[in-house]
């Protein structure tokens, strides 16, 4: 642990902010635990050389979170890795009404502009309130590849059950204390509450999220057990939005109705309008099974990792994604939350790409379904084809994105790289016999020149790298 100039710290507490994964071969971890607090479970404290211990981590992949009083929060994706914390800045005010009146109750919220994250205060009898230690600019930001650090603005809105605010924007340096902070409430507000049904039936749908835009700043929420989102604006245009199903249930991108976006002016204490939500395609089912290497050798823990894809739909937490996992010691694997009613595509291979197999099958929108595969490994081939675009022109010097299609169906969650040579010649190991691959060329990175041979226009193609050989 080091401040923002690279000088360790002492006193710093550290611990796992989540651990485990779906990839990982032990079961017991797939269900990743998330800590959003140091509850003691595991955890250490840095020396004087800034150099922390931490003890009792379970087997399996961990992001860490350091503390210290004074400094914002930092976080880091592998144990290894050196945390670099800064100054926080602090803010505190009152919340009052139009006549200058506290109000209390009212939850703050200061949204990073820079990342998805959200710094929560609530006010107290008098309207005060208190928050502290939020990252500023230059915040460190490399765990995510950005080098720049954070911009340090956030977006302050407020939240009541009988007042609203409009939104407020501050950026905030390293150490900066923003004190007599005024957020000014109104009562003169209108409490939406919008029906949110399926469309074609008009039944109602608890647990889908909604979101949209007020002056208040934006909207974001779900619908209750009765299928209400309840949110309190000010008067003027409101705009409300269908974002994903409840969880357990997935719909399809191309089944959004009109009536899935509302657009309207809020007026009056209280307002009900209608939000309708695709129609639920299906629910989200888990699928089990066994890998089997040549001869019916179970592959040993962690060599095999299972692929899959399912078309386009959409869940609660991802858009057309299938997490792969990894088998166990058994050679047994649960893929989790696929979209049942569709066909799933496998694409199943060692870690050193030396067997692979492919299969396609149905799986049945039926909760009594208890199906069970079995993949059996077979053999794979090494590549070596010239690559050419569509005028025939060989592509020499050129790297590009290598995923597997099954029956037409992209696992780009499989998906490798390789560059071709100076003469268009593509090699690659791992490759299945008679499958069709995706080559899809990869730009140079930020700040890289690729070689004056190679083309600038983006190239995606289709071909089979390894023909199966004549029977």
């Amino acid at each position: 642990m080091t401040d923002h100039d690279g000088n360790p710290l002492a006193g710093v507490r550290v611990w796992p902010a989540s651990a485990g994964s779906r990839e990982s071969p032990n079961a017991v971890f797939r269900d990743n635990l998330t800590l959003a607090t140091d509850v003691g479970i595991a955890g250490g404290t840095t020396d004087t050389e800034g150099q922390a211990v931490v003890t009792n981590l379970p087997d399996a992949g961990c992001s860490f979170r350091a503390t210290l009083k004074g400094y914002a929060v930092g976080l880091a994706f592998s144990a290894d890795a050196t945390i670099r914390l800064s100054k926080g800045a602090s803010v505190s005010g009152w919340v009052l009404d139009e006549a200058d009146k506290p109000v209390a109750g009212a939850t703050v919220s200061f949204g990073a502009n820079w990342m998805h994250s959200y710094f929560l205060a609530v006010s107290d009898s008098e309207g005060y309130f208190h928050i502290e230690d939020l990252p500023a600019e230059g915040w460190d930001q490399s765990p995510w590849g950005n080098a720049e650090g954070a911009s340090g603005s956030y977006t302050i809105t407020l939240k009541h059950e009988s007042c609203s605010a409009g939104q407020t924007n501050v950026t905030l340096s390293p150490g900066q204390s923003m004190d007599d902070f005024i957020i000014e409430a109104y009562n003169d507000t209108t409490l939406v509450e919008c029906e949110v049904v399926e469309f074609g039936t008009d039944t109602p749908v608890a647990g889908a999220r909604i979101d949209g835009t007020n002056k208040i700043g934006r909207i974001n929420g779900y619908s209750d057990s009765n299928g209400i989102f309840a949110v309190r604006v000010l008067p003027g245009p409101v705009s409300l939005s269908f974002r994903a199903p409840p969880d357990g249930v997935y719909v399809l991108e191309d089944d959004k109705p009109a009536e899935s976006s509302l657009s309207f002016n809020a007026s009056g204490e209280r307002m009900a309008v209608t939000l309708k939500t695709p129609p639920i395609a299906g629910h989200l089912r888990s699928v089990r099974g066994i890998v089997l290497g040549p001869d019916d050798l179970v592959r040993s823990e962690g060599e095999v990792v299972v692929y899959a894809a399912a078309g386009t739909f959409h869940t609660s937490t991802a858009s057309s994604y299938v997490r792969p996992v990894a088998v166990d010691s058994d050679g047994h694997f649960e893929l989790k939350e696929v979209p049942a009613g569709r066909k799933l595509y496998l694409h199943v291979e060692t870690e050193d790409h030396t067997l692979a197999a492919t299969d396609v099958l149905e799986i049945p929108d039926d909760p009594d379904w208890s199906g069970y595969l079995t993949i059996d490994l077979g053999a794979t081939q090494s590549a070596s084809v010239v690559v050419t675009d569509e005028g025939g022109n060989v592509v020499p010097d050129r790297d590009f994105a290598v995923s597997p299609l099954v029956e037409g169906e992209r696992i780009w969650s499989a998906e490798r790289k390789a560059r071709t040579d100076e003469n268009g010649l593509l090699e690659m190991d791992g490759i299945v016999p008679g499958l069709e691959y995706y080559l899809s060329s990869v730009e140079p990175e930020k700040g890289t020149r690729p070689s004056l041979e190679a083309t600038s226009t983006r190239i995606a193609l289709k071909m089979v790298l390894v023909p199966l050989a004549p029977k």
